[in-house]
């Protein structure tokens, strides 16, 4: 069997279009035999990390890459539909693509991330970047019959990345797919760059094609019947077999046989373990753990008065689990950033979850909560048989809650700080109403329905 690596393939992190889930693209990886493959989600590394995983848990190479919109020029505020593939070969192209795709979302977002190619100067090491069949600049170019716009797209390319710039071809039975594939392939030999095929993947199996028109209704808020152009013309845009690949591209086998040259150039490694925590500025030359004591010490003075034998065996053995899991700069930059707030009389709240269950915490005005009053469990907060970040939940107040951001981005750097997103799921009965509204069901029996579904798991409704 000849090897073959899908090269573009969006999960359900591309959201309310994609609806692939990563485990169950392993899945499928492993039925295929398939022991590579890339992840393209639109505009955005949402899925990486979970993807990364579980590649590696199921023995297949994961490729992590992103399929970003391609403007003319991003400072300018105009729609694009052409895109671009960008794959990380190694931990230097992991981090620039990660610059690339926050460059587009930060400064150049116009409706979706955009990017251009004056802002991947100096971007682009490690990076493999493919103009995709169908949706590239060089195919979109041709099938406008722009072939001269379509070779400055193609010279752009090989000069940003060189050796690591590809064509990409595809045949999924869409509009002037011929056409554009005909003169990819002609490009590529005039421009020296190589064609590799590309299926852009996203649904498992083709009888999940319908699935995909249903989501793209409910995202753009349409009746799925009524709006025609939201139907895909295709329905082969699913995780095909490696010989359903190499029989639609016979013609071509370099385009199969590149994507198993890209599949073995990408070898990323991601330290998932080693947790990286900013420095703290001690005083007095003091080690983060020593200056932990110590202030932690102070507070304890403050809140008890004294330190009876218990507090202090129930002290000693806090502080020996947080140094021998190396988390005292943790707590030193969770103080420093809360004491900022107690100094601008910024209101905090009194701490939430396990962490309430910690004398450390306590005594440095993390938690407001008396762990041994209330005879609270240190364990459930932070456990040496169970190796993961301590979390602790504060609320700040919403209205002076970007000072808080902006003291800690001066005070350890703004490459050292970040913000993470929480993702919602579609809860069922909501799934329900959506997917009644797109396929225009009678409202009345779309309700009808979706109250027959529990409001929790666990509960019971009754059919009427």
């Amino acid at each position: 069997m000849t090897a073959f690596t899908h090269l573009h393939c969006h999960s359900e992190y591309s959201l309310l279009e994609g609806s692939m889930t990563i485990k169950k693209m392993m899945a499928r990886l492993t039925e295929l035999n398939m022991t590579s493959i890339a992840l393209t989600d639109n505009g955005f590394l949402y899925g990486a990390i979970d993807f990364y995983s579980r590649a590696k848990q199921a023995g297949i190479n994961p490729i992590i890459g992103c399929d970003v919109l391609l403007a003319r020029d991003m400072t300018v505020k105009e729609r694009t539909r052409e895109r671009i593939v960008l794959l990380a070969q190694n931990f230097k192209g992991y981090q620039n693509l990660v610059q690339i795709v926050s460059l587009a979302a930060t400064q150049g977002f116009y409706y979706r991330p955009r990017i251009d190619w004056a802002h991947m100067e100096g971007l682009t090491e490690g990076v493999i970047a493919i103009s995709p069949g169908g949706s590239g600049p060089v195919a979109q170019q041709l099938a406008a019959h722009c072939d001269d716009a379509a070779v400055t797209h193609a010279r752009h390319l090989k000069r940003l990345f060189g050796d690591r710039a590809y064509l990409g071809v595809q045949r999924l039975g869409l509009p002037f797919e011929a056409l554009m594939n005909q003169g990819t392939q002609r490009i590529g030999q005039e421009e020296g760059l190589s064609l590799v095929a590309m299926n852009d993947v996203y649904y498992l199996t083709q009888d999940q094609a319908y699935t995909r028109d249903v989501l793209r209704a409910i995202q753009q808020g349409k009746v799925l019947d009524a709006d025609f152009e939201l139907k895909m013309a295709t329905t082969d845009q699913y995780l095909k077999s490696a010989d359903e690949m190499v029989a639609l591209f016979q013609d071509i086998p370099e385009a199969i046989s590149n994507t198993q040259v890209i599949a073995n150039q990408c070898d990323l490694h991601i330290e998932m373990e080693q947790v990286r925590l900013p420095a703290f500025e001690c005083p007095d030359n003091l080690t983060s753990e020593a200056y932990l004591e110590r202030l932690v010490r102070e507070g304890i003075e403050k809140k008890y008065g004294e330190f009876t034998p218990e507090i202090e065996t129930r002290l000693e053995y806090e502080l020996s689990i947080i140094n021998k899991m190396h988390y005292a700069n943790y707590f030193l930059i969770i103080y420093d950033f809360l004491a900022f707030c107690s100094d601008s009389n910024i209101p905090v709240g009194p701490g939430r979850g396990s962490a309430a269950g910690s004398l450390v915490a306590y005594a440095l005005d993390i938690t407001a909560i008396d762990p041994l009053r209330y005879n609270l469990l240190f364990e459930r907060f932070l456990n040496p048989e169970r190796i993961s970040m301590p979390d602790v939940d504060i609320d700040f107040c919403i209205r002076r809650r970007g000072e808080v951001i902006d003291y800690i981005v001066q005070r350890y750097g703004e490459d050292r700080v970040s913000q993470i997103v929480t993702f919602g799921t579609m809860q069922s009965r909501a799934v329900v109403r959506d997917v009644g509204r797109v396929l225009g069901v009678d409202l009345a029996d779309v309700d009808r329905v979706a109250k027959l579904i529990p409001a929790a798991p666990g509960s019971y409704t009754s059919i009427p």
